[in-house]
């Protein structure tokens, strides 16, 4: 299940220099959120169990990922600094 999603509703929930992870549900664009459940479902419907480890990323985590593997130790992780996880899809 893939689509690109067009939501521009601003949220108020978060810090924006947070690096925590958040994996709440509620934190995504409401179409993404429904897509997530959806998908939550089906994969319950089939017997897989799956777990959403992140939802949506402040861009100070985004960039604190980005830089991983380049110009902080660790593995690269994300091959962009903008992610569709800071627009909340």
């Amino acid at each position: 299940m893939y689509g690109f999603l067009f939501d521009r509703g601003k949220y108020e929930y978060m810090d924006e220099s947070s690096i925590e992870i958040i994996s709440d549900l509620d934190e995504l664009s409401p179409k993404t959120r429904e897509l997530a459940i959806s998908f939550l479902e089906k994969c319950k419907e089939n017997g897989l169990s799956v777990r959403i480890t992140e939802t949506y990323r402040t861009q100070a985590r985004q960039d604190m990922l980005y830089k991983q593997g380049r110009t902080t130790s660790g593995s690269i992780v994300t091959w962009t600094r903008n992610s569709k996880h800071t627009k909340r899809r």
